[in-house]
């Protein structure tokens, strides 16, 4: 019986001795440098998990083992909450009860309280709107958006979503009610709880692998291939070994998934993607990778060569002393007239400033004085400047640099825009009470008032023909109107559209806060929407036709889609965001220019996500800024304060007009 217990502790101890062996010669998992599983290096000023940026990570090591094998590791816990359902009338409103929020996993998120009417009429119910429940909120959940108005009506038998949008950067929890009635007699309450948990590790319990290999099938070492979460806030990394073998351990998508809980999300997937980013070849992107805790998920890789880069030569920078940085640069279609306008994202300093135009070869043909900073700037093809001022006023600047005229809005102006026959321009809001005026361009008249709902107009655009324009008030409220002033369609996107435009094929585009790009038809139907996970989508540009729309992120990713609503590559740029108006590209859709900030970097991508010119720049000192700085503070501002802010690019992308936060315009020529 001794001999027996021995033998037993002796097994025991080869077992023991085997399982750590074992792990030390397979190493760490890969993109693993002494991080909790899940994590990168360096915390939230590298932009590991909790950073507002998703760093480069660890470079990770080669394989020791090929296939993996993966360990048994605990699995992920789900969070507190069920489906609730509640009875109005002949309505039942079925919603989660807790919303937790995995912090480095989700920035943002959606609520839905789904009603349906289960009578054999129509119903009307109304429920609580966001504004009047957000103030008791903390200040990390400081955004609160809704996508429908304050009450709904349903057919009989017809199911519909009342939607919120509700950010997420910081960590604690709060309850919020939302109240349904049909009556002052007959109301019920949904409770809802939110939890916010900042750092969300999981366990390493699956792995990405496989060869790399180039054209002709080399394979190929010393490559890093990078698998992305899918907001992009999380990287795993691996080097391949001389063999062009990769090993990327990471959570499996089953994992991810159980901490959502069972609450509907709006999200297209929940699945990695990968990119290799390497000098030498072009650029690799593939998206819906999902290995699981049963198996790793085995994904080999063809590299192609590095397209030619571009070649542009900085033909001339002006600086100029003003409070504000340049905030819009627009080009005529001929480049011999490159207008530059003067704002900055807020708090306001309400200081004077000036619209400037430049020549081709950099000279200043004028400037133009207004009272405070213009975040509304547009221009015609012939050098007409129309500018929609903080000093409550409304301009519209000949091509000398005299004035047409000017209307006194009465408040704060944050857009305009010129038709492109310049006949019409469409601003607000007008008066106390309006939200936006159509004008006669040429003598100022006021042609026509729309809305009464007291909101900023943000943004509007005029379709090709000139006979409509669609505008996005501050609510998310859009609406589409015809010259005569015939309201044809709305829609609610949560909050206003930071990014606006219309393709040739009357096709609007829009996104913004609440961080979802949207594609309404000529009716306003929504022909498709991307719920974007990594942060707001505010700056964006689309090509003539709509083929390529390209959009850029508060976190520095660039978006590329096709017309059907298919993301074809995705992004990274040095900054910690895209600048807030930095993204143009060219009528046929083959390059982008993008600026990030605060870095202060121009790049020009091609339409497979290479990145064939850039040009870096240290900011210049401005002791002005300070001002703003004492009012929002360093660390929240420079992004918004500092880096590239807007860019235009040439039909043929031989010319690039860059505007800086820094008081500098720069003008790049293909060399």
């Amino acid at each position: 019986m001794k001999n027996q217990k021995f033998l037993f502790v002796g097994v025991i101890a080869v077992v023991a001795v085997a399982i750590i062996l074992a792990f030390f010669l397979r190493g760490p998992p890969q993109g693993y440098e002494g991080q909790p599983f899940g994590g990168m290096p360096g915390g939230p000023e590298n932009g590991g998990p909790g950073g507002p940026n998703m760093g480069p990570g660890s470079p990770g090591g080669t394989p020791s083992e090929f296939p993996p094998t993966l360990r048994v590791v605990a699995e992920a816990t789900a969070p507190a909450g069920e489906y609730k359902t509640l009875t109005l009338g002949n309505v039942e409103i079925t919603y989660f009860d807790t919303i937790t929020l995995p912090g480095n996993w989700e920035y943002s998120t959606d609520i839905y309280l789904t009603l349906k009417n289960k009578g054999t009429s129509s119903e009307t119910v109304e429920f609580t709107k966001a504004k009047d429940v957000m103030a008791t909120f903390p200040q990390w959940a400081w955004q609160f958006f809704e996508f429908q108005s304050s009450s709904m009506t349903l057919a009989a038998g017809e199911e519909k979503d009342v939607h919120y949008f509700l950010s997420n950067e910081g960590e604690g929890e709060f309850s919020f009610n939302i109240d349904f009635w049909k009556s002052s007699s007959e109301k019920v309450t949904a409770t809802i709880k939110v939890v916010s948990v900042r750092d969300v590790r999981l366990e390493e319990s699956s792995a990405v692998y496989g060869v790399v290999k180039d054209s002709s099938g080399k394979p190929l070492s010393g490559i890093q291939v990078r698998v992305n979460s899918y907001n992009a806030r999380q990287g795993y990394t691996g080097m391949t070994d001389g063999k062009g073998q990769y090993v990327i351990y990471l959570p499996a998508v089953s994992d991810i998934k159980t901490i959502f809980g069972s609450r509907k999300l709006a999200y297209k997937s929940l699945n990695y993607f990968i990119t290799v980013d390497d000098a030498s070849y072009s650029y690799f992107y593939k998206d819906s990778i999902e290995p699981t805790r049963n198996e790793p998920y085995r994904f080999d890789i063809k590299l192609n060569p590095a397209p030619s880069k571009l070649s542009f030569k900085l033909k001339w920078e002006k600086q100029v002393e003003e409070y504000y940085g340049f905030f819009w640069v627009y080009a005529d279609s001929n480049w011999q007239k490159i207008a530059a306008q003067q704002a900055k994202h807020s708090p306001e300093l309400n200081k004077p400033t000036h619209t400037y135009m430049f020549d081709a070869a950099g000279n200043q043909l004028w400037t133009y004085p207004t009272g405070n900073e213009c975040w509304g700037f547009d221009m015609q093809d012939d050098g007409t400047v129309a500018m929609g001022c903080h000093d409550k006023k409304i301009y519209v600047v000949e091509k000398d640099g005299k004035l047409r005229w000017s209307y006194d809005a009465g408040g704060m102006v944050r857009n305009v825009e010129l038709s492109h026959n310049g006949k019409y321009l469409v601003s607000g809001p007008p008066a106390a009470g309006i939200d936006a005026a159509l004008f006669d361009a040429v003598t100022g008249n006021v042609l026509k008032k729309f809305g009464a709902d007291d909101q900023w107009l943000r943004n509007s655009k005029f379709y090709p023909d000139d006979t409509k324009f669609v505008v996005g008030k501050s609510s998310g409220y859009m609406a589409a109107y015809d010259i005569s002033g015939n309201e044809l369609w709305t829609y609610n996107m949560g909050e206003f559209p930071m990014f606006m435009d219309i393709d040739s094929n009357g096709v609007t585009y829009a996104s913004g806060k609440s961080r979802t790009l949207y594609a309404f038809d000529i009716y306003g139907k929504v022909k498709w929407q991307y719920r974007i996970a990594d942060h707001s989508g505010g700056a964006g540009a689309i090509s003539a036709d709509g083929s390529r729309i390209a959009i850029g992120t508060g976190s520095g990713w660039v978006y590329f889609f096709d017309s059907l609503g298919n993301l074809l590559w995705r992004a990274k740029t040095d900054g910690e965001s895209i600048g807030h108006n930095a993204i143009a590209i060219t009528a046929d859709g083959k390059y982008v220019v993008v600026g990030s900030a605060p870095q202060n970097t121009m790049f020009v991508f091609d339409e497979k996500g290479n990145k064939v010119f850039s040009y870096s720049v240290k900011p210049s000192p401005n002791s002005i800024l300070d001002e703003k700085y004492e009012g929002i503070g360093y660390k929240v501002s420079r992004g918004t304060q500092e880096g590239v802010m807007n860019a235009a690019i040439s039909a043929d992308a031989s010319k690039v007009a860059v505007a800086y936060g820094d008081n500098f315009v720069r003008m790049f020529e293909k060399s």
